[in-house]
Protein backbone atom coordinates (compact mmCIF):
# COMPACT_ATOMS: atom_id res chain seq x y z
CA UNK A 1 0.00 0.00 0.00
CA UNK A 2 0.63 1.51 -0.38
CA UNK A 3 3.64 4.69 1.37
CA UNK A 4 3.17 8.36 1.92
CA UNK A 5 5.52 10.25 -0.40
CA UNK A 6 6.08 13.99 -0.59
CA UNK A 7 5.59 15.20 -4.16
CA UNK A 8 4.71 18.35 -6.07
CA UNK A 9 2.32 18.40 -8.98
CA UNK A 10 4.63 20.87 -10.66
CA UNK A 11 7.59 18.60 -10.95
CA UNK A 12 8.46 15.77 -13.25
CA UNK A 13 11.53 13.61 -13.56
CA UNK A 14 13.87 14.91 -16.20
CA UNK A 15 15.93 14.76 -18.68
CA UNK A 16 19.54 15.27 -19.51
CA UNK A 17 22.07 16.25 -16.88
CA UNK A 18 25.28 18.11 -17.75
CA UNK A 19 28.20 19.33 -15.70
CA UNK A 20 28.19 22.95 -14.55
CA UNK A 21 30.81 24.21 -12.13
CA UNK A 22 30.70 21.75 -9.20
CA UNK A 23 27.17 20.39 -9.76
CA UNK A 24 25.21 18.20 -12.10
CA UNK A 25 22.85 20.49 -13.97
CA UNK A 26 19.69 19.81 -15.98
CA UNK A 27 19.32 21.63 -19.30
CA UNK A 28 16.36 21.66 -21.66
CA UNK A 29 16.54 19.25 -24.60
CA UNK A 30 15.69 22.17 -26.94
CA UNK A 31 17.85 25.25 -27.64
CA UNK A 32 18.26 27.60 -24.69
CA UNK A 33 15.37 30.01 -24.26
CA UNK A 34 17.02 32.40 -21.85
CA UNK A 35 20.13 33.30 -19.90
CA UNK A 36 18.70 32.94 -16.41
CA UNK A 37 20.36 30.89 -13.69
CA UNK A 38 19.21 29.40 -10.39
CA UNK A 39 21.80 27.73 -8.17
CA UNK A 40 22.17 26.99 -4.51
CA UNK A 41 22.95 24.43 -1.83
CA UNK A 42 21.12 21.62 -0.04
CA UNK A 43 22.01 21.24 3.64
CA UNK A 44 21.31 18.70 6.35
CA UNK A 45 18.76 20.48 8.58
CA UNK A 46 20.29 18.96 11.76
CA UNK A 47 24.05 19.21 11.16
CA UNK A 48 23.88 22.00 8.53
CA UNK A 49 26.42 20.08 6.46
CA UNK A 50 26.12 19.87 2.65
CA UNK A 51 24.20 16.87 1.31
CA UNK A 52 25.57 14.93 -1.67
CA UNK A 53 23.46 13.16 -4.34
CA UNK A 54 20.23 14.92 -3.45
CA UNK A 55 17.75 15.24 -6.32
CA UNK A 56 16.58 18.83 -6.85
CA UNK A 57 13.60 19.25 -9.18
CA UNK A 58 12.69 22.46 -10.95
CA UNK A 59 9.09 22.99 -12.07
CA UNK A 60 7.33 25.79 -13.86
CA UNK A 61 8.29 26.94 -17.36
CA UNK A 62 10.29 23.70 -17.68
CA UNK A 63 10.57 20.50 -15.67
CA UNK A 64 14.16 19.60 -14.87
CA UNK A 65 16.19 17.62 -12.32
CA UNK A 66 19.69 18.20 -10.97
CA UNK A 67 21.76 16.16 -8.50
CA UNK A 68 23.91 17.85 -5.84
CA UNK A 69 27.65 17.33 -5.70
CA UNK A 70 29.81 16.72 -2.62
CA UNK A 71 29.45 20.38 -1.64
CA UNK A 72 25.65 20.12 -1.78
CA UNK A 73 25.64 22.43 -4.82
CA UNK A 74 23.06 22.39 -7.62
CA UNK A 75 22.37 24.67 -10.57
CA UNK A 76 19.93 25.18 -13.44
CA UNK A 77 21.02 27.36 -16.36
CA UNK A 78 19.65 28.74 -19.64
CA UNK A 79 16.32 29.60 -18.03
CA UNK A 80 13.72 31.96 -19.44
CA UNK A 81 12.03 34.50 -17.16
CA UNK A 82 9.21 33.09 -15.05
CA UNK A 83 8.08 31.53 -11.82
CA UNK A 84 9.89 28.34 -10.74
CA UNK A 85 9.32 25.82 -7.97
CA UNK A 86 12.26 23.97 -6.39
CA UNK A 87 12.11 20.83 -4.29
CA UNK A 88 14.92 18.71 -2.82
CA UNK A 89 14.50 14.97 -2.19
CA UNK A 90 16.82 12.11 -1.38
CA UNK A 91 16.28 9.21 -3.81
CA UNK A 92 15.32 6.55 -1.25
CA UNK A 93 13.74 8.61 1.52
CA UNK A 94 10.00 8.15 2.00
CA UNK A 95 9.66 11.85 2.65
CA UNK A 96 6.80 13.77 4.24
CA UNK A 97 6.32 17.51 4.20
CA UNK A 98 9.77 18.93 4.94
CA UNK A 99 9.64 22.67 5.71
CA UNK A 100 13.01 23.57 4.19
CA UNK A 101 12.93 21.32 1.13
CA UNK A 102 10.89 23.62 -1.16
CA UNK A 103 11.28 27.13 -2.48
CA UNK A 104 9.60 29.34 -5.07
CA UNK A 105 11.88 31.56 -7.17
CA UNK A 106 10.74 34.34 -9.50
CA UNK A 107 13.31 34.93 -12.23
CA UNK A 108 13.59 38.09 -14.32
CA UNK A 109 15.10 38.40 -17.78
CA UNK A 110 18.72 37.18 -17.71
CA UNK A 111 18.57 37.22 -13.89
CA UNK A 112 20.95 34.97 -11.98
CA UNK A 113 20.03 33.78 -8.49
CA UNK A 114 23.02 32.22 -6.70
CA UNK A 115 22.06 31.81 -3.05
CA UNK A 116 19.05 29.49 -2.93
CA UNK A 117 19.23 27.41 0.26
CA UNK A 118 17.26 24.19 0.68
CA UNK A 119 17.40 21.75 3.57
CA UNK A 120 16.37 18.17 4.17
CA UNK A 121 15.63 16.53 7.49
CA UNK A 122 17.96 13.50 7.51
CA UNK A 123 16.41 10.04 7.72
CA UNK A 124 16.81 7.75 10.70
CA UNK A 125 17.32 4.04 11.27
CA UNK A 126 15.77 1.30 13.39
CA UNK A 127 18.07 -1.58 14.32
CA UNK A 128 18.24 -4.59 16.58
CA UNK A 129 18.55 -8.39 16.63
CA UNK A 130 16.20 -11.32 16.04
CA UNK A 131 16.85 -14.55 17.97
CA UNK A 132 14.95 -17.76 18.60
CA UNK A 133 13.53 -18.95 21.92
CA UNK A 134 16.97 -20.25 22.93
CA UNK A 135 18.75 -16.99 22.07
CA UNK A 136 20.37 -18.21 18.84
CA UNK A 137 20.47 -15.74 15.91
CA UNK A 138 17.78 -16.09 13.24
CA UNK A 139 19.17 -15.02 9.83
CA UNK A 140 17.09 -14.14 6.74
CA UNK A 141 14.14 -12.80 8.75
CA UNK A 142 12.31 -9.79 7.37
CA UNK A 143 11.74 -6.85 9.74
CA UNK A 144 9.34 -4.12 8.60
CA UNK A 145 8.53 -0.66 9.96
CA UNK A 146 4.80 0.10 9.71
CA UNK A 147 2.63 3.18 10.07
CA UNK A 148 -1.11 3.65 9.80
CA UNK A 149 -2.08 5.13 6.46
CA UNK A 150 -5.31 5.57 4.54
CA UNK A 151 -6.19 3.51 1.49
CA UNK A 152 -9.32 4.85 -0.25
CA UNK A 153 -10.44 6.31 3.06
CA UNK A 154 -9.86 3.10 5.03
CA UNK A 155 -7.31 3.17 7.84
CA UNK A 156 -4.73 0.46 7.21
CA UNK A 157 -1.39 -0.58 8.64
CA UNK A 158 1.12 -0.23 5.82
CA UNK A 159 4.77 -1.14 5.56
CA UNK A 160 7.07 1.87 5.06
CA UNK A 161 10.51 0.22 4.85
CA UNK A 162 12.15 -3.07 5.80
CA UNK A 163 15.43 -4.89 6.25
CA UNK A 164 16.60 -8.50 6.58
CA UNK A 165 18.61 -10.05 9.37
CA UNK A 166 22.17 -11.15 8.64
CA UNK A 167 23.97 -14.28 9.90
CA UNK A 168 24.22 -12.82 13.40
CA UNK A 169 20.48 -11.98 13.49
CA UNK A 170 21.14 -8.24 13.18
CA UNK A 171 18.83 -6.02 11.11
CA UNK A 172 18.71 -2.37 10.07
CA UNK A 173 15.78 -0.48 8.58
CA UNK A 174 17.23 2.59 6.87
CA UNK A 175 15.96 5.78 5.24
CA UNK A 176 13.06 6.34 7.64
CA UNK A 177 11.56 9.82 8.01
CA UNK A 178 11.49 11.00 11.61
CA UNK A 179 8.38 9.64 13.29
CA UNK A 180 6.90 6.71 15.19
CA UNK A 181 6.69 3.17 13.83
CA UNK A 182 5.28 -0.25 14.63
CA UNK A 183 7.96 -2.82 13.82
CA UNK A 184 7.16 -6.42 12.91
CA UNK A 185 9.53 -9.37 12.45
CA UNK A 186 8.63 -12.27 10.17
CA UNK A 187 10.82 -15.40 9.94
CA UNK A 188 9.77 -17.59 7.02
CA UNK A 189 10.81 -21.04 8.15
CA UNK A 190 9.37 -24.23 9.55
CA UNK A 191 10.63 -26.37 12.41
CA UNK A 192 10.02 -30.13 11.96
CA UNK A 193 8.56 -32.04 14.89
CA UNK A 194 9.01 -35.75 15.72
CA UNK A 195 6.44 -37.88 13.91
CA UNK A 196 5.68 -41.41 12.83
CA UNK A 197 6.96 -42.72 9.49
CA UNK A 198 5.49 -40.92 6.46
CA UNK A 199 6.57 -40.14 2.94
CA UNK A 200 9.50 -37.73 2.55
CA UNK A 201 8.36 -34.09 2.13
CA UNK A 202 4.81 -35.00 3.00
CA UNK A 203 2.72 -31.80 3.47
CA UNK A 204 1.09 -33.49 6.47
CA UNK A 205 4.34 -33.73 8.42
CA UNK A 206 3.92 -31.80 11.71
CA UNK A 207 5.76 -28.51 11.76
CA UNK A 208 6.08 -25.42 13.88
CA UNK A 209 6.63 -21.93 12.51
CA UNK A 210 7.46 -18.48 13.81
CA UNK A 211 4.38 -16.33 13.80
CA UNK A 212 4.98 -12.68 12.77
CA UNK A 213 5.67 -10.66 15.91
CA UNK A 214 5.32 -6.95 16.67
CA UNK A 215 7.86 -5.26 18.89
CA UNK A 216 8.33 -5.85 21.79
CA UNK A 217 6.63 -9.26 21.66
CA UNK A 218 3.00 -9.15 20.52
CA UNK A 219 1.23 -11.14 17.82
CA UNK A 220 -1.33 -8.34 17.43
CA UNK A 221 -1.06 -4.61 16.92
CA UNK A 222 -3.04 -3.99 20.11
CA UNK A 223 -0.07 -5.16 22.22
CA UNK A 224 2.63 -3.46 20.16
CA UNK A 225 4.74 -0.46 21.18
CA UNK A 226 5.82 2.23 18.75
CA UNK A 227 9.47 3.02 18.18
CA UNK A 228 10.39 6.69 17.85
CA UNK A 229 12.92 7.63 15.17
CA UNK A 230 14.59 11.03 15.43
CA UNK A 231 16.12 13.01 12.52
CA UNK A 232 19.35 11.32 11.50
CA UNK A 233 19.24 9.06 14.58
CA UNK A 234 19.59 5.30 15.00
CA UNK A 235 16.90 3.81 17.24
CA UNK A 236 18.98 0.81 18.29
CA UNK A 237 18.43 -2.18 20.58
CA UNK A 238 14.97 -3.15 19.34
CA UNK A 239 15.36 -6.91 19.73
CA UNK A 240 12.94 -9.76 19.02
CA UNK A 241 12.83 -13.16 20.68
CA UNK A 242 10.74 -15.34 18.39
CA UNK A 243 8.74 -18.23 19.82
CA UNK A 244 7.75 -21.20 17.65
CA UNK A 245 4.04 -21.77 17.27
CA UNK A 246 1.95 -24.38 15.51
CA UNK A 247 -0.82 -21.96 14.59
CA UNK A 248 -3.90 -23.52 13.02
CA UNK A 249 -4.06 -25.56 9.84
CA UNK A 250 -7.12 -24.63 7.77
CA UNK A 251 -8.29 -27.27 5.31
CA UNK A 252 -11.14 -27.25 2.85
CA UNK A 253 -12.46 -28.14 -0.57
CA UNK A 254 -13.54 -25.99 -3.50
CA UNK A 255 -16.87 -27.29 -4.81
CA UNK A 256 -17.89 -26.44 -8.39
CA UNK A 257 -20.92 -27.68 -10.34
CA UNK A 258 -18.65 -27.78 -13.37
CA UNK A 259 -15.46 -29.67 -12.48
CA UNK A 260 -13.62 -27.99 -15.37
CA UNK A 261 -13.97 -24.64 -13.59
CA UNK A 262 -11.11 -25.43 -11.21
CA UNK A 263 -8.80 -26.97 -13.78
CA UNK A 264 -7.54 -23.57 -14.92
CA UNK A 265 -6.06 -20.76 -12.87
CA UNK A 266 -7.62 -20.79 -9.39
CA UNK A 267 -6.72 -18.16 -6.81
CA UNK A 268 -7.45 -18.92 -3.17
CA UNK A 269 -6.61 -16.41 -0.46
CA UNK A 270 -7.28 -16.03 3.24
CA UNK A 271 -7.76 -12.30 3.78
CA UNK A 272 -7.96 -10.55 7.19
CA UNK A 273 -11.21 -8.75 7.96
CA UNK A 274 -9.47 -5.90 9.73
CA UNK A 275 -6.71 -4.11 7.83
CA UNK A 276 -5.70 -2.37 11.06
CA UNK A 277 -4.60 -5.44 13.00
CA UNK A 278 -1.34 -5.93 11.12
CA UNK A 279 -2.15 -9.44 9.91
CA UNK A 280 -1.20 -10.25 6.34
CA UNK A 281 -3.07 -12.62 4.00
CA UNK A 282 -2.15 -16.19 4.85
CA UNK A 283 -0.12 -18.13 2.28
CA UNK A 284 -1.73 -21.22 0.78
CA UNK A 285 0.54 -24.23 1.10
CA UNK A 286 -1.35 -26.72 -1.07
CA UNK A 287 -4.15 -26.94 -3.68
CA UNK A 288 -5.09 -30.12 -5.55
CA UNK A 289 -7.10 -29.40 -8.71
CA UNK A 290 -8.22 -33.00 -9.07
CA UNK A 291 -9.99 -33.07 -5.71
CA UNK A 292 -10.43 -29.32 -5.13
CA UNK A 293 -8.75 -29.66 -1.73
CA UNK A 294 -6.68 -26.82 -0.30
CA UNK A 295 -4.72 -26.15 2.88
CA UNK A 296 -3.38 -23.13 4.78
CA UNK A 297 -0.83 -23.83 7.50
CA UNK A 298 0.16 -21.79 10.56
CA UNK A 299 -2.85 -19.46 10.43
CA UNK A 300 -2.93 -17.01 13.36
CA UNK A 301 -6.19 -16.59 15.28
CA UNK A 302 -8.46 -13.91 13.85
CA UNK A 303 -11.33 -13.10 11.52
CA UNK A 304 -10.78 -13.84 7.83
CA UNK A 305 -12.52 -14.14 4.48
CA UNK A 306 -11.74 -17.20 2.39
CA UNK A 307 -11.82 -15.88 -1.19
CA UNK A 308 -11.76 -18.07 -4.32
CA UNK A 309 -11.67 -16.87 -7.95
CA UNK A 310 -11.37 -18.92 -11.14
CA UNK A 311 -9.69 -17.35 -14.14
CA UNK A 312 -9.92 -20.10 -16.74
CA UNK A 313 -12.01 -20.27 -19.87
CA UNK A 314 -15.70 -19.50 -19.62
CA UNK A 315 -17.43 -17.33 -17.05
CA UNK A 316 -15.40 -16.76 -13.88
CA UNK A 317 -16.66 -18.27 -10.66
CA UNK A 318 -16.10 -17.02 -7.16
CA UNK A 319 -16.75 -17.58 -3.47
CA UNK A 320 -16.25 -15.52 -0.31
CA UNK A 321 -16.71 -17.36 2.98
CA UNK A 322 -16.15 -15.76 6.43
CA UNK A 323 -13.88 -17.83 8.69
CA UNK A 324 -13.20 -17.41 12.41
CA UNK A 325 -9.86 -18.93 13.42
CA UNK A 326 -9.21 -19.68 17.06
CA UNK A 327 -6.65 -21.79 18.86
CA UNK A 328 -8.21 -25.13 17.90
CA UNK A 329 -8.19 -26.72 14.43
CA UNK A 330 -11.33 -26.24 12.35
CA UNK A 331 -13.27 -28.90 10.52
CA UNK A 332 -12.62 -28.93 6.76
CA UNK A 333 -14.63 -26.24 4.98
CA UNK A 334 -16.58 -26.79 1.77
CA UNK A 335 -16.43 -23.68 -0.43
CA UNK A 336 -19.15 -23.77 -3.14
CA UNK A 337 -18.45 -21.64 -6.20
CA UNK A 338 -21.00 -19.37 -7.83
CA UNK A 339 -20.93 -18.01 -11.36
CA UNK A 340 -20.04 -14.32 -11.31
CA UNK A 341 -23.17 -12.27 -12.14
CA UNK A 342 -23.45 -9.93 -15.10
CA UNK A 343 -24.39 -6.29 -14.66
CA UNK A 344 -26.36 -4.37 -17.27
CA UNK A 345 -27.39 -0.76 -17.30
CA UNK A 346 -27.50 2.52 -19.17
CA UNK A 347 -26.00 5.99 -19.23
CA UNK A 348 -28.18 9.06 -19.58
CA UNK A 349 -27.00 12.61 -20.24
CA UNK A 350 -28.62 15.63 -18.62
CA UNK A 351 -28.80 19.13 -20.14
CA UNK A 352 -26.93 20.28 -23.24
CA UNK A 353 -24.00 17.90 -22.89
CA UNK A 354 -23.23 16.44 -26.31
CA UNK A 355 -21.72 12.99 -26.38
CA UNK A 356 -21.28 10.00 -28.66
CA UNK A 357 -22.10 7.09 -26.40
CA UNK A 358 -20.06 4.54 -28.33
CA UNK A 359 -16.92 6.56 -27.50
CA UNK A 360 -17.41 6.00 -23.77
CA UNK A 361 -15.87 3.33 -21.56
CA UNK A 362 -16.83 2.28 -18.04
CA UNK A 363 -14.00 1.41 -15.67
CA UNK A 364 -14.39 -0.21 -12.25
CA UNK A 365 -11.65 0.05 -9.62
CA UNK A 366 -11.86 -2.08 -6.48
CA UNK A 367 -12.26 -0.32 -3.15
CA UNK A 368 -11.70 -3.53 -1.18
CA UNK A 369 -8.30 -3.38 0.54
CA UNK A 370 -7.25 -6.98 -0.13
CA UNK A 371 -8.23 -7.28 -3.77
CA UNK A 372 -7.57 -9.90 -6.40
CA UNK A 373 -10.63 -9.65 -8.65
CA UNK A 374 -10.43 -8.69 -12.33
CA UNK A 375 -11.45 -5.06 -12.80
CA UNK A 376 -14.16 -4.50 -15.47
CA UNK A 377 -13.47 -2.14 -18.35
CA UNK A 378 -16.27 -2.15 -20.94
CA UNK A 379 -17.31 -0.16 -24.00
CA UNK A 380 -20.69 1.59 -23.97
CA UNK A 381 -23.12 0.90 -26.83
CA UNK A 382 -24.34 3.63 -29.18
CA UNK A 383 -27.69 3.83 -27.36
CA UNK A 384 -26.01 4.34 -23.95
CA UNK A 385 -26.54 0.77 -22.77
CA UNK A 386 -23.78 -1.49 -21.47
CA UNK A 387 -23.29 -5.02 -20.16
CA UNK A 388 -20.54 -6.07 -17.77
CA UNK A 389 -20.27 -9.80 -18.31
CA UNK A 390 -18.41 -10.39 -15.06
CA UNK A 391 -19.29 -8.22 -12.07
CA UNK A 392 -17.63 -9.65 -9.00
CA UNK A 393 -19.47 -8.81 -5.76
CA UNK A 394 -17.75 -6.14 -3.73
CA UNK A 395 -17.28 -2.39 -3.46
CA UNK A 396 -16.18 -0.57 -6.61
CA UNK A 397 -15.32 2.95 -7.69
CA UNK A 398 -16.89 3.79 -11.06
CA UNK A 399 -15.35 6.03 -13.71
CA UNK A 400 -16.81 7.08 -17.06
CA UNK A 401 -14.07 7.86 -19.60
CA UNK A 402 -14.58 9.81 -22.83
CA UNK A 403 -16.99 12.47 -21.61
CA UNK A 404 -16.48 15.97 -20.24
CA UNK A 405 -18.97 15.53 -17.43
CA UNK A 406 -19.46 14.18 -13.94
CA UNK A 407 -21.69 11.49 -12.43
CA UNK A 408 -24.68 13.32 -10.99
CA UNK A 409 -26.85 10.36 -9.96
CA UNK A 410 -26.68 6.57 -9.85
CA UNK A 411 -29.19 3.88 -9.02
CA UNK A 412 -28.91 0.09 -8.74
CA UNK A 413 -32.17 -1.76 -9.14
CA UNK A 414 -34.77 0.52 -7.56
CA UNK A 415 -32.39 2.12 -5.05
CA UNK A 416 -30.49 5.40 -5.41
CA UNK A 417 -26.85 4.89 -4.48
CA UNK A 418 -23.85 7.04 -3.62
CA UNK A 419 -22.11 8.41 -6.70
CA UNK A 420 -18.82 7.75 -4.96
CA UNK A 421 -18.98 3.96 -5.28
CA UNK A 422 -21.17 1.00 -6.10
CA UNK A 423 -21.57 -2.13 -3.99
CA UNK A 424 -22.31 -5.14 -6.20
CA UNK A 425 -24.23 -7.79 -4.23
CA UNK A 426 -24.15 -11.54 -4.69
CA UNK A 427 -26.76 -12.80 -7.13
CA UNK A 428 -28.66 -10.65 -9.62
CA UNK A 429 -27.70 -7.03 -8.85
CA UNK A 430 -30.42 -5.30 -10.93
CA UNK A 431 -29.89 -2.60 -13.56
CA UNK A 432 -27.33 0.16 -13.01
CA UNK A 433 -28.45 3.61 -14.20
CA UNK A 434 -25.96 6.46 -14.48
CA UNK A 435 -26.89 10.10 -15.07
CA UNK A 436 -24.11 12.35 -16.36
CA UNK A 437 -24.14 16.15 -16.26
CA UNK A 438 -21.83 19.03 -17.17
CA UNK A 439 -23.31 21.83 -15.07
CA UNK A 440 -19.83 22.73 -13.87
CA UNK A 441 -19.17 25.34 -11.21
CA UNK A 442 -16.11 27.61 -11.01
CA UNK A 443 -14.22 29.01 -8.05
CA UNK A 444 -11.95 32.04 -7.57
CA UNK A 445 -9.52 31.89 -4.63
CA UNK A 446 -7.52 34.82 -3.26
CA UNK A 447 -5.23 35.14 -0.27
CA UNK A 448 -6.07 37.48 2.61
CA UNK A 449 -2.36 38.35 2.59
CA UNK A 450 0.24 37.07 0.08
CA UNK A 451 2.91 34.63 1.31
CA UNK A 452 6.37 35.88 2.07
CA UNK A 453 8.68 36.21 -0.90
CA UNK A 454 10.00 32.92 -2.24
CA UNK A 455 7.34 30.68 -0.73
CA UNK A 456 5.03 28.41 -2.71
CA UNK A 457 1.28 28.80 -2.37
CA UNK A 458 -1.24 26.16 -3.36
CA UNK A 459 -4.99 26.00 -2.90
CA UNK A 460 -6.26 22.59 -1.73
CA UNK A 461 -9.89 21.96 -2.66
CA UNK A 462 -11.85 18.90 -1.56
CA UNK A 463 -15.39 17.80 -0.77
CA UNK A 464 -16.89 15.35 1.72
CA UNK A 465 -17.98 12.56 -0.62
CA UNK A 466 -15.59 9.96 0.73
CA UNK A 467 -12.56 8.23 -0.77
CA UNK A 468 -13.58 9.16 -4.34
CA UNK A 469 -14.01 12.79 -3.39
CA UNK A 470 -13.23 15.60 -5.79
CA UNK A 471 -9.70 16.79 -5.07
CA UNK A 472 -7.92 19.70 -6.69
CA UNK A 473 -4.64 21.49 -6.16
CA UNK A 474 -4.16 24.85 -7.87
CA UNK A 475 -0.83 26.65 -7.69
CA UNK A 476 -0.62 30.44 -7.60
CA UNK A 477 1.83 33.24 -8.10
CA UNK A 478 2.97 34.15 -4.56
CA UNK A 479 3.06 37.85 -5.46
CA UNK A 480 -0.64 37.87 -6.28
CA UNK A 481 -1.99 34.88 -4.40
CA UNK A 482 -4.86 34.31 -6.85
CA UNK A 483 -6.23 30.99 -8.10
CA UNK A 484 -9.04 30.22 -10.55
CA UNK A 485 -10.47 26.70 -10.72
CA UNK A 486 -13.10 25.74 -13.30
CA UNK A 487 -15.07 22.57 -14.01
CA UNK A 488 -15.87 21.71 -10.42
CA UNK A 489 -18.83 19.38 -9.77
CA UNK A 490 -21.45 21.21 -7.67
CA UNK A 491 -21.33 20.54 -3.94
CA UNK A 492 -19.95 21.59 -0.58
CA UNK A 493 -16.17 22.10 -0.55
CA UNK A 494 -13.34 22.93 1.81
CA UNK A 495 -10.63 25.24 0.48
CA UNK A 496 -7.26 25.68 2.16
CA UNK A 497 -4.14 27.66 1.32
CA UNK A 498 -0.92 25.77 2.04
CA UNK A 499 2.75 26.54 1.45
CA UNK A 500 3.97 22.97 0.94
CA UNK A 501 1.51 20.74 -0.86
CA UNK A 502 1.72 16.96 -0.50
CA UNK A 503 -0.94 14.92 -2.33
CA UNK A 504 -0.88 12.33 0.45
CA UNK A 505 -2.68 14.88 2.63
CA UNK A 506 -5.89 13.97 0.81
CA UNK A 507 -5.58 10.38 2.07
CA UNK A 508 -4.98 11.43 5.69
CA UNK A 509 -8.56 11.75 6.95
CA UNK A 510 -7.70 12.99 10.50
CA UNK A 511 -5.37 15.63 9.04
CA UNK A 512 -8.11 16.84 6.68
CA UNK A 513 -10.46 17.15 9.67
CA UNK A 514 -7.89 19.28 11.49
CA UNK A 515 -7.39 21.44 8.43
CA UNK A 516 -11.12 22.12 8.09
CA UNK A 517 -11.01 24.49 11.07
CA UNK A 518 -8.10 26.37 9.43
CA UNK A 519 -9.73 26.53 6.01
CA UNK A 520 -12.78 28.05 4.32
CA UNK A 521 -15.96 26.33 3.17
CA UNK A 522 -17.97 27.13 0.07
CA UNK A 523 -21.10 25.77 -1.63
CA UNK A 524 -20.76 25.52 -5.41
CA UNK A 525 -24.00 25.55 -7.38
CA UNK A 526 -24.70 24.21 -10.85
CA UNK A 527 -23.30 26.58 -13.51
CA UNK A 528 -22.42 28.96 -10.68
CA UNK A 529 -19.36 31.02 -9.91
CA UNK A 530 -18.14 31.51 -6.35
CA UNK A 531 -15.20 33.16 -4.65
CA UNK A 532 -13.43 32.62 -1.35
CA UNK A 533 -10.59 34.33 0.54
CA UNK A 534 -8.05 32.21 2.39
CA UNK A 535 -5.48 32.41 5.10
CA UNK A 536 -2.30 30.40 4.72
CA UNK A 537 -1.22 27.22 6.50
CA UNK A 538 2.56 27.44 6.67
CA UNK A 539 4.90 24.52 6.11
CA UNK A 540 5.77 24.53 9.81
CA UNK A 541 2.07 24.43 10.78
CA UNK A 542 1.45 21.57 8.35
CA UNK A 543 4.32 19.57 9.84
CA UNK A 544 2.97 20.19 13.35
CA UNK A 545 -0.60 19.19 12.43
CA UNK A 546 0.68 16.06 10.69
CA UNK A 547 2.64 15.10 13.83
CA UNK A 548 -0.48 15.61 15.98
CA UNK A 549 -2.42 13.00 13.99
CA UNK A 550 0.55 10.66 13.51
CA UNK A 551 -0.59 7.30 14.84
Amino acid sequence: MKSVLCASILMANALAQVSFDRALVSTPPQPATGKGLIEGTVLNSVTHEPMNRVHVTLGGMVNLTAVTDAAGHFAFKDLAPGQFFLQAQTPNLRQRVDPGSTRMVKLGAEEQVHDVSLSITPPGTISGHVVDDEGSPLPACNVTAHQFQYFQGQKTLAGVASGNTNETGEYQIRELPAGKYYVQAHCYREIPLPHAFMERNSPDAPMLSYAPMFYPGSLDISGASRITVGPGADAAGNDFRMAPSAGVTLKGRVVAADADAIQGNVRISLEPHDAQNGHQPASMSRFDKASGKFQFKHVAPGSYDLVVNTLGEGRPQYARVPVEVGSEPLDPIDVPLSVAPSLSGSIQVEGDLKVSFDSLRLMFVSRDFWHNNPQPNVKVNSDGSFVIATAMPGKWQLMVNGINGYIKKMSLGDQDINTDYITIPSGAPGALKIVMAASWASLDVTMSSPPVDGEQFSAMIWNDQGPNQTQRVMNADPSGGAVHSMNMPPGHYHVCGVEAMDWSIFQNVPLLKKLESRCSSVDLEENGKSSVQLGLVSKQDLVRLTAEVDN
